[in-house]
């Protein structure tokens, strides 16, 4: 990856960024720093590289998804096999993977003290333990155990830290890094955690509401996301530059996931019309409030606030500190120290960094609105043909049958299409509006947090699409009669 795209020295662990009061900020806080590797980004990277980040940045997600579906499975009534022990190992090594570098970034632990190999063998050793767990309960306790995937997550987290300590030994407890960062991640993680049991709850009601019912499911998904992601975003404050991106994708991915899984099973024009519509809207809104605002009462025009804030950081500067027969020159990219402090506070610049964070959180949600359907779409084409599919309430209708594929997998298709035109309308508004390329804004962020964006895909797409399997226990209805499912013994 570029150097221009990341930002490889060791950032202050805790460093405070602004203020804010808006879900989308109405200070400035994108540092500067940022703004100017965007600039740079936008400058020396291919067009045809760009692209090739936004299009492959789902597929690791995807493929920590879809390896699942190959395990063998049986019948609860015959006991958990090997392939139930892989499949609980699997989706443990993801998650620990995902949450371990998905941390490690969002709050800058060096690779030196916390290296990928290093991160893979602590996840490897957290599958291992929670198989371990996992045998103990279905053996002595109960098999499938209750909804296992949320009431085993404190003996993961359990795992997690064992594992954490026999790999890393003296330097992750002797080493303060180590503990600020879990201190600075401990509100987000669970905020994160609760779309277990958010999202899961909205699509069952979904499932057995009637049309009315579906309707004001539908409408009350904007509103969870909107909770959430203020939550989020009132905790994750303190994580600098990447606060805007884990208040977005921290929410987006799941809830993404859900909208398109409750179109999958459940198709119908009225619920695509009204969840289409809200999303342009919110989308349309977004631009029009968010970006809008920062550009009042400037007299430069709308459409030229980027590319002057540009110049203005790029210009020859002198200062107190800097001796005037010494100017630091444009080419360097540089501005003095006190010439730094006054251009950045300048209204142009504030506005542009202003606009840029609130860019980039509206390109997020609109990218995983797109994308994680796409992904969801391309799981059921893979899995619906594998025997698994039969114990998974949600994949099961499909199984192998092509024609109620054919129709989830239009109506997914569909939603995506008319959420790529959205995009495609809001590039062109962007475009003209304010002088800005979707595609270079979007792209920069997915190279720039490439880590903490896979570390929130790989551990949620598979738990996600695997919640549901009769193996975990997933019981909306409190039954947990397992043994009475009308699927194939074996």
């Amino acid at each position: 990856m570029p150097t221009c795209c990341r930002d490889t020295r060791v950032r202050p662990l805790l460093a405070t960024g602004p203020s804010l009061v808006s879900l989308v900020s109405a200070s400035s806080p994108y540092s500067l720093s940022k703004f100017l590797a965007l600039d740079t980004y936008i400058t020396v990277t291919p067009y045809w590289r760009k692209v090739l980040v936004v299009l492959i940045a789902p597929l690791p997600g995807l493929a920590a998804a879809v390896v699942p579906v190959f395990f063998p499975l049986q019948h609860p009534r015959l006991g958990p096999n090997l392939g139930y022990f892989a499949h609980v190992f699997w989706l443990t090594l993801a998650s620990s993977f995902g949450t371990l570098i998905h941390l490690a970034e969002a709050t800058s632990i060096p690779r030196e003290l916390f290296s990928m190999t290093e991160i893979l063998v602590v996840s490897a050793l957290s599958g291992v333990f929670q198989c371990l767990n996992s045998y103990l309960l279905v053996k002595f306790v109960v098999y499938p155990i209750p909804f296992q995937l949320a009431l085993t997550s404190t003996p993961w987290m359990m795992s997690l830290g064992v594992a954490l300590v026999l790999v890393l030994r003296r330097k992750f407890t002797q080493n303060p890094i180590f503990r600020e960062s879990l201190e600075a991640y401990r509100v987000c993680l669970p905020i994160q955690s609760i779309q277990l049991i958010v999202y899961p709850s909205l699509s069952v009601l979904y499932d057995h509401v009637n049309d009315t019912g579906k309707i004001l499911v539908i409408l009350s998904f904007p509103f969870a996301k909107y909770f959430m992601k203020k939550l989020l975003h009132r905790n994750s404050k303190h994580l600098g530059d990447f606060h805007a991106e884990v208040s977005v994708s921290g929410i987006e991915i799941c809830a993404s996931l859900y909208q398109s899984m409750i179109l999958q099973t459940s198709p119908s024009a009225v619920s695509m019309i009204i969840v289409m519509g809200l999303d342009v809207v919110m989308g349309f809104l977004s631009i029009k409030v968010f970006l809008d605002r920062h550009g009042r009462c400037l007299e430069v025009p709308r459409d030229e606030i980027m590319a002057t804030a540009i110049r203005r950081l790029h210009e020859p500067r002198t200062s107190a500190i800097v001796p005037t027969a010494a100017p630091v020159t444009s080419s360097s990219r540089r501005v003095s120290a006190g010439g730094k402090k006054k251009i950045e506070n300048e209204p142009v610049v504030a506005a542009a960094r202003g606009i840029a964070d609130s860019v980039e959180r509206i390109l997020l949600v609109e990218y995983f609105e797109v994308i994680v359907p796409i992904v969801n779409s391309v799981f059921l084409i893979i899995a619906s043909v594998l025997p698994s599919a039969q114990y998974n309430p949600r994949i099961a209708p499909l199984y192998h049958d092509h024609v109620r594929l054919k129709y989830a997998l239009q109506s997914i298709w569909l939603y995506s299409l008319l959420q790529g035109l959205s995009c495609a309308v809001m590039h062109y508004v962007m475009k003209h509006r304010y002088g800005i390329s979707a595609l270079d804004h979007l792209a920069f962020v997915l190279d720039r947090h490439r880590d903490s964006i896979q570390g929130k895909m790989i551990p949620w797409l598979p738990l996600i699409l695997h919640f549901t399997l009769i193996q975990y226990g997933t019981d909306f209805t409190f039954r947990f009669k397992f043994d009475d499912e009308s699927v194939p013994p074996g």
